[in-house]
């Protein structure tokens, strides 16, 4: 039987969590409109930072090709104060930009972390939520009652709106990979001593076995006096002489990469690359997986096993030659 004095005792509890998520729900709707701000202007700070390194390197000829685009497009004016600006210069070179890129993509990362911190408080109270829910449908297999009618009805507009500021993001839109392209065109290159002067080195020293790796005048010798699109990829991205620990330009070439890929899925409908099957190719076996049905709160509920997709290899010259 339904005691009355465990409804009211829900119900008390209810009403406290509400009043920490209306806190929290201000609390985290200034703060993401404050990082934002922040965020807006470490962006336009990259920008710009690579705009003039892009103006200052542009020959004579490349500036009136520009300027005539400009026109067409009714920027010329904006585009020809960039164009004063950068003659302001001194100099002003990849190195600068890349300098830029390194500090504000830092701070960037710093704000999206201090945003998250900020969400784990909202996940805890969404937790607190499904505790209470949990025990509001156990009270009702004891009984029915209007007070635990409006509290599980309460409890459906909350999780909605605890969902959304779950889903809330502080997302950094910019494709900074295609910032980073422009210091390459035309054939341009970066001399190795600039490049890495804005990176943090991968460091050396010794396996656990003792076996040293690689010195670092062996590795700089190895890296091209000038280095061109195609090599800074393939430093940053396969040979990752970054330090792992600060590997701002890995980072951003592998944001760079999901983009693609999820631009490719909204375009196609299908994927770029599917993970499961390169798996197999690598391991030439088929992998055990699953699907999982999740409850309100996001929280796995059971995982079912998928049956493997198998292949049929024929070794028999003569069967494969009939089909």
């Amino acid at each position: 039987m339904l005691n009355p004095f465990d409804v009211k005792q829900l119900e008390t509890r209810l009403v406290d969590w509400i009043g920490k998520l209306n806190h929290e729900s201000i609390e985290t709707e200034l703060i993401h409109g404050a990082l934002s701000l922040k965020m807006n202007d470490y962006q336009n700070a990259i920008l710009k930072s690579f705009r003039s390194a892009f103006y200052k390197r542009i020959p004579e000829t490349e500036r009136e090709r520009l300027l005539q685009e400009a026109a067409e497009l009714g920027v010329d004016q904006f585009v020809q104060s960039e164009f004063e600006r950068t003659n302001r210069l001194k100099s002003y070179g990849p190195l600068n930009a890349l300098a830029v890129l390194r500090v504000f993509y830092r701070k960037i990362v710093e704000l999206q972390r201090e945003f998250s911190q900020q969400k784990e408080v909202i996940r805890k109270l969404f937790a607190e939520l499904k505790e209470i829910d949990m025990k509001a449908r156990e009270l009702t297999k004891q009984g029915r009652s209007d007070d635990l009618f409006n509290i599980q009805t309460n409890i459906l507009a909350l999780q909605n709106k605890t969902k959304e500021l779950i889903d809330l993001a502080l997302e950094d839109d910019q494709d900074y990979m295609f910032n980073i392209h422009s210091l390459f065109l035309n054939g341009e290159t970066i001399k190795r001593d600039d490049l890495l002067q804005v990176i943090t080195l991968k460091k050396k020293g010794k396996y656990w076995d003792g076996v040293h790796f690689e010195k670092f005048s062996e590795q700089y010798a190895s890296i091209p006096e000038e280095i061109d699109l195609e090599t800074f990829e393939n430093l940053i991205f396969i040979e990752k002489i970054e330090h792992p620990d600060d590997c701002y330009l890995c980072d951003i070439f592998m944001d760079h990469m999901f983009k693609m890929m999820d631009q490719y899925e909204e375009e196609t409908g299908t994927k770029a690359i599917n993970p499961f099957e390169l798996l197999e190719q690598i391991t030439g076996k088929p992998l055990q997986t699953y699907t999982a049905d999740f409850d309100e709160y996001g929280d796995v509920v059971s995982l079912t096993p998928n049956k493997p997709t198998l292949k049929l290899i024929s070794t028999n010259k003569a069967v494969q030659e009939d089909h």
